[in-house]
């Protein structure tokens, strides 16, 4: 998910493993060689496809990024910033184990 290190607000809904809307990048990063995953594990479940799709197609969130003021983690990382300060001066983490993908 991405949010507003300013607002605290997300951009978007989070993209969930199960969307497909990143296959497109996905199969363009394994061509590539970016990303080789286990030929068991499909490409959407990693997180650079959903941040760049985010990128690409809400408006205001690469420029947002650019000056700095878009973040991103697992929904996780983002109730935790907002439990320990937020807009504040939240802490930006979240679990290795929820970070890690199974592939």
């Amino acid at each position: 998910m991405v949010w507003n290190r300013r607002t605290g607000r997300p951009y978007c809904n989070a993209i969930v493993w199960q969307d497909t809307r990143t296959d497109r990048i996905a199969s363009a990063e394994r061509k590539g060689e970016v990303i080789r995953p286990r030929p068991d594990c499909r490409g959407h479940y990693f997180a650079a496809g959903k941040v760049q799709w985010i990128l690409e197609n809400v408006d205001g969130v690469r420029a947002d990024a650019e000056r700095g003021e878009a973040i991103f983690g697992t929904v996780d990382t983002w109730v935790l910033w907002n439990l320990t300060g937020g807009i504040q001066g939240g802490v930006h983490v979240t679990d290795v184990t929820n970070a890690s993908a199974p592939c």
